[in-house]
């Protein structure tokens, strides 16, 4: 795949385009509404949350996914999504945060569902509800309340499917991405309905490939739920990956979706603080998304940014190649290592590091984002300090503590060649190499 969407799935027959929308951008969901709620986890006033992420990252790009935006909260009023979550706020309020989210270098957008239909929708229409083998209509699951049918998504796409999405980007104003949750997680699903039979070939192709096109053709890329390998290629996020387990045969972990896939596909998980999990991620090649809101950890959400998305953006497009090692008081590990050059991860390792771009150990992190800037940051108080770049003047230096409403100035040496400084814990900090520079962690073209 290397990375291209094959002809039949771009907006323009005929091209191919690399898949990196996702390449700079810290994902994001907001879990609003769900009718089981006494009342919503965040209305679209408290959604400027996003606010906050957006002053301690610097501006780094978000893309942040807005669950439960329709009806009733999360699932309800499916196939239809014109009215918008009352106690959010309505349509009112979620076009002024999507606008306030352009301010913030934050693209708010849905987290959204094809494959799921309601007899309560007042869009309910059992024509494109898939049928089983017996002939009755697929019923599926309980998530909102009430039992969910399967659509048929081959029929469905020939026109009802069609205007759906086109009224979805038109009346929300969609900019450049959506996420469509369950559309990747079953690729293969048949219909069984004499007048209009559908295989799961059919179904995948005319159905699900036929979506993509849709939202493609008005300029708007699909993320979905979990990878599956009939849609490498054509969908460029995916917010799950297969967890791995061990070998009941025993053998060494090796991170094979990371060899085959890194550049086809970005794939995520919940990122976390937890030791165990951070280097794992990045073994994996996972690009962690964080769930925010009201009664989220702030702290968790700062470490999934520093310990693994930032690593994460230097690694993702360099290729790699497997080696196996054992080393002193380490039981045999793999390792991944990044070319050119020297970058490697261990399974059993705490420790990834080149030491002239970054290092990261599972509580703290040095990143140098380009030939202007590093970041320090650690999960508690502590001294730390990185090489001092070729060519970087002392006095011409500034560094700048991050924190919510307003950045300060932080005090920094030199010391054996190496920036040194006090980084509070969880507060981040950017060394810029000339003090007129913009503080910013947007990544650079080429860096």
């Amino acid at each position: 795949m290397h990375g291209l969407l094959p002809p039949s799935s771009c907006a323009t027959a005929g091209q191919e385009r690399e898949l990196t929308t996702y390449d700079d951008k810290f994902v994001q969901g907001i879990h609003c509404d769900e009718p089981k709620y006494d009342k919503p986890r965040a209305t679209f006033k408290q959604c400027e949350l996003v606010r906050t992420v957006t002053d301690v990252t610097a501006g780094y790009p978000q893309v942040v996914h807005l669950w439960g935006w329709q009806y009733r909260g999360k699932d309800t009023g499916y196939p239809a999504v014109a009215q918008v979550n009352e106690r959010l706020g309505g349509y009112d309020r979620l076009q002024q945060l999507m606008h306030r989210g352009r301010e913030l270098n934050a693209n708010i957008t849905f987290s959204d569902n094809c494959d799921d239909a309601y007899r309560s929708s007042p869009a309910w229409d059992p024509g494109i509800i898939a049928r089983r083998p017996d002939g009755k209509l697929w019923e599926r699951g309980n998530w909102a309340g009430e039992n969910s049918y399967i659509v048929g998504l081959a029929k469905n796409m020939t026109e009802p499917g069609r205007r759906r999405v086109q009224y979805t980007c038109d009346r929300y104003k969609l900019r450049d991405t959506t996420h469509i949750d369950v559309l990747s997680y079953f690729p293969i699903r048949n219909d069984w309905e004499p007048a209009h039979p559908a295989g799961g070939v059919k179904n995948l192709v005319d159905g699900r490939y036929k979506m993509l096109e849709e939202f493609a053709r008005r300029g708007v890329d699909v993320s979905s739920e979990a990878i599956r390998y009939t849609f490498i290629g054509t969908v460029s996020l995916f917010w799950h990956m297969p967890r791995p387990a061990p070998c009941p045969f025993g053998g060494k972990p090796i991170p094979l979706m990371a060899a085959i896939h890194r550049h086809s596909a970005v794939w995520g998980e919940w990122g976390t603080s937890r030791p165990d999990r951070v280097l794992n991620c990045l073994f994996s090649s996972n690009s962690p998304h964080a769930m925010v809101g009201t009664e989220v950890d702030f702290a968790s959400v700062l470490d999934s940014f520093y310990l693994v998305r930032l690593p994460w953006s230097k690694l993702h497009r360099r290729g790699i190649t497997i080696q196996h090692f054992s080393a002193m008081a380490i039981a045999p590990s793999s390792v991944w290592m990044a070319t050119p050059r020297s970058i490697s991860i261990g399974k059993t390792t705490r420790t990834a590091s080149r030491s002239t771009i970054w290092r990261l150990q599972v509580r703290e992190a040095h990143v140098s984002l380009d030939k202007e800037r590093i970041v320090f940051y650690s999960v508690k108080a502590r001294e730390l300090s990185f090489p001092l770049p070729e060519g970087w003047t002392p006095s011409e230096m500034i560094a700048t503590r991050l924190s919510v409403d307003q950045s300060t100035n932080a005090d920094f040496r030199i010391q054996s060649g190496r920036v040194t400084l006090r980084v509070p814990s969880r507060v981040p900090v950017i060394v810029h190499r000339d003090r007129k520079a913009k503080t910013t962690l947007e990544l650079k073209a080429g860096a």
